[in-house]
């Protein structure tokens, strides 16, 4: 996945994981998820979302920020068979003006 520091609340986040072995091969697992973990009502909440192979080997997936409050993100992304990783975090910003997007739909 390309890093980011940082995504405005409301907005996509679009994950795509190549997943390596131990040697820093290329492996082709049979599925792969991502899972997100976020602040939102004050709790931290874990969402899953599969991810789809690309026609380039990458695994993808997006995420909508909406429900998500301000903070740090965290993120995991698996595959299956064979089993890989990749980690990570990014903040999510907000300010005054879009804390309440989603209630407005």
């Amino acid at each position: 996945m390309a890093l980011t520091s940082y995504v405005v609340r409301g907005n996509s986040v679009e994950f795509a994981v190549t997943f390596t072995d131990a040697d820093g091969i290329d492996i082709n697992p049979v599925s792969a998820v991502v899972t997100i973990n976020y602040l939102s009502g004050g709790i931290r909440v874990n969402e899953t979302i599969d991810l789809a192979q690309n026609t380039d080997g990458a695994w993808a997936g997006v995420w909508e920020s909406v429900a998500a409050e301000p903070g740090r993100v965290y993120w995991s992304a698996w595959s299956f068979d064979p089993t890989a990783s990749q980690d990570g975090t990014f903040d999510i910003k907000a300010n005054l003006a879009n804390l309440n997007i989603n209630e407005s739909a």
